[in-house]
C-alpha cells in the first residue's frame, strides 16, 4: 500500500509539473514528450556500457525589427 501511494504522490508531482510545461530530472521520455512536445532535434549515442540520448527543444522569440510611422501629410501608418 505505500508503494501504490508513492506512485500517486509522483504521479500527481509530474501532472504539475507536464501542466507548467516544466521538466525535472527522473520524467520518463513519455512524460517530457506530454510537457514539450516534440523534440527539435534527437541523438542516440550507443556504447559498450549502453546507450545515452538528448532532445533538444528550440524555442523562438519574434523580435520585430521595424518601426511604425505616421505618415504627416496622409495620417496613414506605414512600416
Amino acid at each position: 500500500m505505500a508503494k501504490l501511494k508513492q506512485l500517486y504522490e509522483r504521479q500527481m508531482a509530474v501532472n504539475g509539473i507536464i501542466a507548467e510545461e516544466g521538466v525535472a530530472i527522473g520524467m520518463t521520455l513519455g512524460e517530457v514528450e506530454k510537457s514539450r512536445g516534440k523534440p527539435t532535434k534527437t541523438s542516440v549515442r550507443r556504447t559498450a556500457k549502453g546507450e545515452a540520448g538528448s532532445w533538444e527543444y528550440i524555442v523562438y522569440d519574434e523580435v520585430k525589427h521595424y518601426v511604425t510611422r505616421i505618415n504627416p501629410l496622409t495620417g496613414r501608418a506605414f512600416r
